[in-house]
């Protein structure tokens, strides 16, 4: 029942309400007439605001026990409260630590690893699986975790075709006992070539007949019966297609919603490329025309595609501005440079361009017959290339927030190039930053850039990053690795993989050094860690307090899958 003065829900035995004190009339016999259930329903009444009761006798002295109670009720709001917000910071805490699970497969068997930093746990055994799914490619896909790490998703019998039966099964129903765990799976689809686990333990995965299909977690429907191949949105909301012929040159696009059961939207025909974001849901594709010619599209999520000009090269999608940088070239080999506003849906024309360096952010160029060089940040105006510094067309940089540029410049000496750093402001570079006297840019991902810094004196090489006007050494003396690739993983640890030599070096503090030789799968890099393949054997390499350790995962193994993705932010320098 609810007490007719506050509102709050008491036991319908109370004499006064433990909330504001009002007395409770007991229930009369005029209550119960025409019912047999012996239960009194009463109209809600709701709190509006604090009124003086209306008889002074109803007013009653709260007791030293009903106080008491008040505390007690203010203590546990207290505690909960707290154990909320220490709930969020530890799960903020453990997604940015170390993931102790692995799935592998050793002598046809899926194995789960529960902790693999330690060599003495048991593994489970999870099922039974083909080895012809690892000679069809499907040895980083034979398993994969949802994003929450409730469910394994595994390939475990060879459907034929090149393709396999893919199962699920939650991780908290997996026993010791291989037949218990194989019972406790549950089929998701026959005849399956590739598959993506989403959110809400939903999954879109492809058949050996091109279907696409999106499975719900019960229930699939088919999306495309002829898909050549696939991706998702920036925003995972939709799925973007190309159908037709798999040995094809030019394929028609499509999107469909994964949130709704609408039909796919047919984009283009006759559609080459197709260029997505790294930040947000714009799409851009080339068409082929009639004439030979590409045109260059751009697309978002739930809206038409539009033509924003005629294709000969083109920048990605700048999403801070909006918009795109894209050139054509005429018979003579003279360029023009367009940059198109996506929110005005204008365009922006410079002409009788002979040389250019176009970026995602800013394009440097130079016009015919003149020596000066001119630059154009995005969504900003032509400006005079005006520094201390001689540009002569090398490297050019810009951050995906627009704030910062690093362009290559030679050197006063002409012994090597210098690295120079600039604010962008109001469509203009300032406030200009010598970074090094001699060195070279590498990979950039986001709003940080890898770069090389020569000491001819040493004859040493540092690998250096840049973010937020501040440089960090990472690796000194990388002379000898021959890098290739470079994975940054975390601010403590640096994992470069050489793809040509199959060497893997871990640096913490920059100088601190794991060499590893004859690597043949780097599997992940990221979260303070590395775990990859060596003859047959996986280990990781993780950081624990301040020393790097390593551990063996597994011995025989065919293949290996972790929870997480690796964070590889692309070549820095070849051999």
């Amino acid at each position: 029942m609810n007490c007719k003065e506050c509102g709050e829900e008491i036991s319908k035995e109370a004499r006064f309400c433990p909330f504001c004190g009002a007395v409770i009339k007991a229930p009369s016999s005029d209550d119960y007439k025409g019912r047999t259930d012996q239960k009194v329903v009463k109209e809600p009444v709701f709190k509006t605001s604090k009124k003086t009761p209306e008889s002074p006798e109803k007013i009653k002295a709260r007791s030293i026990k009903q106080k008491l109670i008040d505390v007690i009720v203010v203590i546990l709001i207290i505690v909960i409260a707290s154990g909320m917000v220490a709930y969020r910071v530890i799960t903020i805490r453990n997604s940015k630590k170390l993931f102790s699970m692995a799935a592998y497969v050793k002598n046809g068997i899926l194995y789960l690893d529960t902790d693999i930093t330690s060599e003495n746990d048991v593994p489970i055994p999870v099922s039974k699986t083909s080895y012809s799914l690892i000679e069809y490619g499907f040895d980083k896909t034979i398993a994969a975790f949802s994003d929450d790490c409730k469910i394994l998703y595994y390939m475990d019998k060879d459907t034929g075709d090149g393709s396999g039966r893919l199962e699920k099964v939650m991780l908290n129903r997996l026993t010791d006992d291989l037949d218990d765990n194989s019972q406790n799976a549950e089929k998701v689809a026959d005849f399956v070539i590739s598959y993506t686990p989403l959110e809400n333990s939903t999954v879109l995965y492809e058949t050996n007949e091109m279907e696409l299909c999106y499975y719900d977690g019960k229930n699939t429907r088919i999306i495309s019966e002829e898909v050549a191949s696939y991706f998702l949105s920036y925003s995972g909301n939709y799925v973007y297609m190309l159908e037709g012929d798999e040995q094809g040159m030019t394929f028609e696009l499509s999107r469909a919603s994964l949130n709704s059961k609408a039909s796919k939207v047919v984009l283009a025909d006759d559609v080459e490329k197709v260029i997505t974001s790294l930040n947000s849901d714009a799409v851009m594709f080339t068409v082929k025309e009639d004439d030979g010619t590409d045109d260059l599209y751009l697309v978002f999520d739930n809206k038409e595609a539009v033509v924003i000009g005629e294709y000969i090269y083109y920048a990605q999608y700048c999403s801070y501005s909006n918009g795109v940088f894209y050139s054509t070239v005429d018979d003579d080999d003279i360029m023009s440079l367009y940059y198109y506003d996506q929110k005005s849906s204008s365009r922006t024309c410079i002409n009788n361009i002979s040389s250019l360096n176009m970026q995602s952010g800013i394009c440097m160029y130079q016009k015919a017959d003149a020596d000066t060089w001119y630059y154009m940040l995005a969504g900003g105006d032509e400006q005079v290339f005006d520094c201390a510094y001689d540009y002569d067309g090398k490297d050019v940089w810009s951050s995906l927030d627009g704030r910062y540029v690093m362009v290559t410049v030679s050197s006063e000496d002409e012994q090597g190039d210098m690295v120079v750093a600039f604010r962008s402001t109001d469509g203009t570079l300032s406030s200009d930053k010598l970074i090094t006297q001699d060195g070279s840019l590498g990979a950039s991902t986001g709003t940080t850039i890898y770069y090389l810094d020569y000491n001819q004196d040493d004859d040493t090489i540092d690998l250096c990053s840049f973010h937020n006007n501040r440089t960090k050494v990472l690796a000194k003396d990388v002379s000898n690795d021959s890098l290739v690739t470079a994975i940054y993983s975390t601010d403590n640890l640096l994992v470069l993989y050489n793809t040509y030599d199959l060497n893997l070096s871990i640096y913490k503090d920059g100088e601190n050094r794991l060499w590893v030789s004859d690597v043949q799968k780097l599997i992940y890099a990221g979260k303070n860690a590395a775990v990859y393949v060596c003859d047959s054997e996986c280990y990781i390499s993780y950081l624990d307090q301040k020393e790097i350790k390593t551990v063996l995962i597994c011995d025989d193994v065919d293949a290996i899958v972790v929870p997480e993705k690796s964070t590889v932010d692309g070549y820095v320098y070849g051999n």
